[in-house]
């Protein structure tokens, strides 16, 4: 047979150049991985959560401190004050910290004007301080957020003079509202199912008087039955209304701390649990004067020394008349 030695030469002409394409392409997509890759390591390499006992956050007119003492977090305000810590939150955030890619470079800082436009040498620029047990500390800036759902974040790291851009949404959980980051409940773990009897004394403008909330266990019920008393006798009224008002009073949520004395003594409501285990839990309730604060009322209580701020329709919620239990 005889063969055509130009069909020959043109065929392995075009599987040279097949080979050459793949090896050109193989290259490439391993350069991309070997990108990818480099993009996606940990900003701070062997940075653990359990490390970090201090962050500071400010930005041109504020600053803050979260640290941690023991297993509790606390929120220290600039004039020393300080605010029990939301520990879900803050852990949180630690896990989406210690996670932080390296990203890309996009920018560099030595142009001003460029860096204002990823948020950067702006009075909202926040920067974050980051103190570890080894006494280590570490600096990120905070430039501006973007992306789907604010995932992508502009960052400077230390002292470098680079803008990187991450694929996380630390920027936007860096909050620079401390009460964002401190604990928003009065009560600390308080089960409805522990609790004997509430006895509530009100001297609100919108009710006076003094009623008993008794809790008793059932076995039809795993959340027992509610009972109404006023000077000693029962009244009638729906047992699921009794638990829901207890159950309001447990999950009531701050409007502020508020620090330094009572402006007001005279006391307005309060409100007594007395738990199944014989531990007596009580807020009192007191007018707020103060114009510039965020809430109407100041509750205090007898198991810590924290006084919080309260707004109107929270306080409304939970100091009711018994008549609307009927």
């Amino acid at each position: 047979m005889k063969i055509d030695r130009n069909k020959v030469i043109i065929g392995l002409g075009a599987l040279a150049i097949l080979q050459i394409c793949i090896l050109i392409f193989g290259s490439l997509f391993s350069s991309q991985n070997i990108k990818n890759t480099q993009i996606k390591k940990p900003l701070i390499k062997n940075l653990k959560k359990e490390s970090i006992t201090f962050l500071s956050i400010k930005d041109s007119k504020d600053i803050f401190y979260i640290e941690k003492d023991g297993e509790n977090w606390f929120i220290k305000k600039e004039d020393g004050n300080k605010m029990p810590g939301d520990k879900f939150r803050i852990e949180s955030y630690l896990d989406t910290l210690i996670n932080i890619p390296k990203g890309v470079v996009v920018s560099n800082t030595e142009d001003e004007a460029v860096a204002k436009e990823f948020g950067f040498f702006l009075p909202s620029t926040q920067i974050l301080t980051i103190n570890t047990k080894e006494n280590r500390e570490y600096k990120i800036e905070f430039g501006s957020a973007g992306g789907a759902k604010n995932s992508t974040s502009y960052i400077m790291f230390g002292k470098e003079k680079s803008i990187r851009e991450i694929n996380s949404p630390i920027a936007k959980l860096t909050s620079i509202i401390e009460l964002e980051w401190a604990k928003k409940d009065i009560f600390n773990d308080l089960n409805p199912i522990d609790v004997g009897s509430v006895e509530i004394t009100s001297n609100f403008p919108w009710y006076k008087g003094t009623y008993k909330i008794v809790h008793k266990d059932t076995t039809s019920d795993i959340k027992g039955e509610y009972i109404l008393e006023v000077n000693g006798n029962s009244l009638p009224a729906k047992s699921e209304n009794l638990g829901l008002l207890i159950e309001n009073i447990i999950g009531i949520k701050i409007a502020d701390y508020k620090f330094g004395d009572l402006p007001d003594n005279f006391k307005l409501g309060s409100i007594k649990f007395i738990l199944k285990n014989g531990t007596s839990l009580i807020l009192d309730f007191y007018n707020n004067n103060a114009k510039d604060d965020v809430g109407n009322f100041i509750v205090t209580t007898n198991f810590n020394n924290y006084k919080y701020l309260l707004h109107e329709d929270a306080v409304q919620n939970i100091f009711k008349d018994y008549k609307d239990f009927e």
